[in-house]
């Protein structure tokens, strides 16, 4: 028997004391040696023994579910399912696992593929408005894929179906054995492509209708029913999106990248066949998915995001030697460029905010087509016409996170840098504020190694960790100044990566260090609380951001139906109208921070 003492670092911090001398809020005793702990996003201990998988309740020291059957897993099977409640573990040999899906509330496990005949899960999604877990798996004998749901509040199998992914039996020749035979190798091998799992997450675009991209068809199905409203086939693909938007209301678009092997003619490149690949889009209508143009916009390239503007489909295909094209709504014509070929640009592009009709882009090479490596640009497309502002691409480090029109021009910051962009010159006003290059690039982590800054009103404050410093900024004015008299240093070589400004003060924190700077610049307080050596127990204070996104989903949602009711109560047209935007806005926001169950909201509550 194994006892384990369990330091709660939120405790610790809370008390405003010291790690050394403090005595441990609790210890449990476990029936068998620990393998592994964990924290979920929820915040509750999760523990693999040698005799059972443990949840302990991480403020009373309490065990409060235990599975014997989940005993002695590997670390390696441990996979989180999204910020959900739920985890997946995988027990057995590593070669063939079972896989169990838990949720780490109670304990119930929803889900395992050793009851149900599965061989393998493909993929798991958690659907908030539905309120269901989709998985795509394969069941034992079979080739295709088949579709599990499961009611994440009640825990309980709505429906599967093995029929959806499964193609017709190809025949071959006139009939008879070979033939027969043939058609039925054929059918098989088709059936085993169709069991590559969905090209990117179910997209649902309301409580009974979601969009499923396969790599070789579109659907649409009810998650609660698991009913099939229509199919639609397409080019096989190897990735996909799936997008909508408020400009085409009824239609679905589709971007689907294909690729396929070709031989080099080049003598240099040996007998390697060559990689060309293709992008795709498609406009489906909503309710058959038939498509609305005569033809899906095809280019050379790798699927890359789309831009949806009043005036068209803004498109880029990731490719070395990109071109940005606008796409017709009603028949998916390109319009730019020489024979709508498109304009030439430095890079395809990587994110883009619109400002004043206009969208300030960040574009960029990637080191698979190209020896540039990791290299930013940015410039204004003006969509009126299908060009950029200026004829030189302003290079950047890092790319886009935050851009706003200013009195001088555009305040943007990136992954990497803080600067203002004057729109006549093309130029950067300022001396760039950055943040440090990474130590280890292979673990490189946007959230700890960005460039931290907070805004109110015309003033920026933002921490760089390349000279150590606080600045203070006016975007308005375009100057920027230094804060803090001395560089910042924090213990345990961590270095801050939040900011919050408070009536008195600017606070900077790390996991492990926190420190506050008037706005003086003089330094408030500064005080680093060490964590003991278990890095699972460090994960609680990542914790806080998926909780902070739950309860961003939970407030959205409430004042969503807040509105909602509104709208329905109003006689008035322009008040019913504002309130309706509002509550779909809210709405929106609450399905994309809140994919947690209800008993999960009682929980964090």
């Amino acid at each position: 028997m194994k006892k384990v003492n369990v330091l709660i670092i939120s405790l610790l911090i809370g008390l405003n004391c010291s790690f050394a001398g403090v005595s441990p809020a609790w210890n449990i005793q476990f029936k068998g040696n620990i393998i592994w702990q964990r924290v979920t996003p929820l915040g509750q201990l999760v523990v693999n023994t040698s005799t059972a998988l443990v949840g302990v309740d991480p403020v009373k020291g309490e065990i409060i579910w235990e599975k014997p059957g989940l005993a002695s897993i590997p670390e390696s099977g441990y996979e989180e399912i999204g910020e959900t409640e739920f985890i997946s573990v995988a027990t057995g040999s590593n070669d063939n696992p079972d896989i169990a899906i838990v949720n780490t509330i109670n304990g119930e496990i929803v889900f395992n593929t050793a009851n149900a005949g599965i061989s393998e899960i493909l993929d798991k999604y958690v659907l908030p408005r539905s309120g269901v877990m989709l998985l795509v798996v394969v069941k034992l004998g079979n080739t295709a894929a088949s579709l599990v749901a499961i009611n994440i509040n009640t825990g309980k199998q709505l429906w599967t179906n093995d029929d959806l992914f499964k193609i017709e039996d190809v025949k071959v020749g006139k009939g008879g054995k070979f033939g027969a035979m043939l058609g039925a190798l054929a059918t098989q091998a088709g059936n085993a492509m169709n069991a590559q799992g969905l090209l990117c997450a179910p997209f649902e675009l309301s409580a009974d209708k979601m969009i499923l991209l396969h790599p070789n068809y579109v659907y649409m199905i009810n998650p609660e029913t698991g009913e099939a409203y229509w199919k639609s086939p397409m080019q096989t693909a190897v990735a996909g999106s799936i997008d909508i938007t408020p400009y085409r209301k009824g239609t679905i678009f589709i971007g689907r990248e294909t690729e396929e092997e070709m031989q080099s003619m080049s003598s240099s490149s040996g007998d390697k066949p060559t990689i060309v690949y293709k992008y795709l889009i498609y406009a489906l209508n909503e309710s058959d998915g038939k498509n609305n143009w005569p033809e899906p916009f095809v280019a050379k390239g790798q699927l890359n995001r789309i831009i949806f503007d009043q005036a068209g489909v803004i498109v880029c295909p990731r490719d070395n030697k990109p071109f940005i094209n606008l796409l017709d709504y009603n028949t998916g014509a390109p319009q730019w460029g020489k024979k709508g070929k498109g304009n030439k640009i430095q890079g395809s592009i990587v994110s883009y905010s619109k400002l004043d009709g206009k969208y300030v882009i960040t574009t960029g090479f990637d080191n698979a087509f190209t020896n540039k490596g990791e290299e930013y640009y940015i410039n204004v497309l003006d969509p009126g016409i299908g060009m950029m502002k200026f004829d030189k691409f302003q290079k950047l480090n890092g790319d886009l996170r935050y851009s706003e029109l200013v009195d001088k021009g555009i305040f943007y910051v990136t992954s990497r840098e803080l600067n203002i962009l004057d729109l006549t010159s093309g130029e950067n006003l300022l001396e760039p504020i950055e943040a440090a290059k990474p130590l280890d690039p292979d673990n490189y982590d946007p959230r700890k190694h960005g460039l931290p800054f907070t805004i109110k009103g015309n003033m920026v404050y933002a921490y760089s960790s390349k000279d150590g410093m606080l600045y203070e900024i006016d975007k308005q004015k375009a100057t920027a100044k230094v804060l803090t008299k001395e560089k910042i240093k924090f213990e345990g070589k961590e270095r801050p990566f939040n900011i919050e400004l408070t009536a008195d003060g600017i606070i900077l924190s790390s996991e492990q260090n926190i420190m506050k700077v008037g706005y003086d610049g003089n330094v408030m307080y500064q005080t680093y609380y060490p964590a003991p050596k278990e890095p699972a127990l460090l994960r609680a204070i990542a914790a806080a951001d998926a909780m902070r996104a739950a309860y961003i989903g939970a407030v959205a949602g409430v004042y969503g139906a807040a509105f909602d009711q509104a709208a329905d109560q109003t006689d008035d047209e322009v008040g019913k109208a504002m309130a309706s935007g509002m509550s779909e806005g809210f709405n929106e926001l609450s399905d994309a921070g809140f994919a947690y169950s209800k008993s999960a909201l009682a929980y964090a509550t």
